[in-house]
């Protein structure tokens, strides 16, 4: 049985067919023991995977908290085998290790798109920690919390909300914030140190009329509505302002109601040409670095569109008609 498997590269979805590593063998019917899943249309396979850590760890799934992400490379098995005779894809996949905190140990899960796959545990079979991943194909770690988050808020949050409500991410704005704190100084512990990690700060509108915002990066979450304390790191409003233009341009586009339009990522990159990444036929591109943003918006039924951009303008890049486009650009080092 072949699956398709979603693998981010650089933030866009490259859809790859795999011999699942949990599927029959198409060869000699032997069936991988390997746990794992696969997200469906507009879910989080982070979350996935932290609702399974609730329940290996027999905790309340808030109680499940992200520890660590980090980039690897993997064949299709996504470095976890559970038998000898599993047979594994040999393509390249990025993807990324995410590590939680439940029930008092650390629970482990190897992520690549939609696809997941854990607990990893080297007792129960052969574990690979992965390839160093190329900056071009590395996963969006902002866009996967920012869906991480999404899924908290609208699935787990339901006392905090005033009960259920359903959301949408008007702003996944890049940060740099303290490591320790994640850019919000809890009353309890208001000490934040001063090195500084990339992350982003989350913002969503909610169904009850409210926004709620989330700190996310490699080395956690926090959701600061929810905690006592204060933000000591700020989004830049013009990223905010960008990505409510952007949301508000694809929701005439396809004639929905903006409250339905979703950010799904959004980065600050460094497109090759003055083309912006968009080729058409017979257009010239001017020959020079230009620094920009690369962003996808989703509509009500989960369909992403592309937008390319620099200065404050942008190109729905997915409706041009004719235009080729390549592999998104990866996030410019801050």
């Amino acid at each position: 049985m072949r699956w398709r498997i979603t693998a981010l590269v650089g933030g866009a979805t490259l859809a790859m067919t795999v011999l699942a590593c949990n599927a029959v063998d198409d060869r000699d019917g032997t069936v991988s023991a390997t746990p794992g899943g696969r997200a469906k249309l507009g879910e989080s396979a982070l979350h996935l995977a932290r609702l399974d850590a609730s329940r290996q760890a027999k905790v309340e799934p808030l109680e499940v908290r992200i520890k660590s992400l980090r980039h690897a490379g993997w064949d299709s098995c996504l470095g976890f085998t559970t038998s000898a005779t599993q047979v594994c894809r040999e393509l390249f996949v990025g993807g990324y290790i995410a590590r939680f905190d439940a029930g008092g140990r650390e629970w482990r899960y190897h992520i690549a798109g939609s696809e997941w796959v854990g607990p990893v545990d080297p007792a129960k079979g052969t574990v690979n920690d992965g390839s160093p991943v190329p900056p071009e194909i590395q996963a969006d770690l902002n866009s996967a919390l920012a869906q991480y988050v999404r899924a908290e808020l609208t699935q787990l949050r339901s006392r905090d909300t005033g009960g259920p409500v359903t959301a949408v991410i008007t702003a996944i704005a890049p940060v740099g914030m303290s490591g320790s704190c994640l850019g919000f100084a809890l009353d309890s512990n208001p000490v934040c140190t001063a090195d500084l990690v990339p992350g982003a700060v989350v913002l969503l509108a909610a169904s009850n009329g409210k926004t709620y915002r989330y700190h996310v990066a490699q080395s956690g979450v926090v959701a600061t509505d929810f905690e006592r304390g204060k933000a000591i790191v700020e989004p830049d409003p013009a990223d905010v302002s960008l990505q409510d233009r952007m949301r508000a341009d694809l929701a005439g586009r396809v004639k929905q109601p903006l409250a339905s339009i979703s950010m799904v990522a959004f980065r600050h990159v460094v497109w090759s040409d003055g083309c912006l990444g968009i080729q058409l036929p017979g257009r010239m591109c001017t020959q020079a670095l230009v620094p920009g943003f690369y962003a996808e918006v989703a509509d009500e039924k989960g369909e992403v569109y592309r937008y390319h951009g620099a200065n404050g303008q942008f190109v729905n890049a997915t409706l041009e008609r004719g235009a080729i486009l390549g592999p998104p650009p990866p996030a410019a080092r801050p």
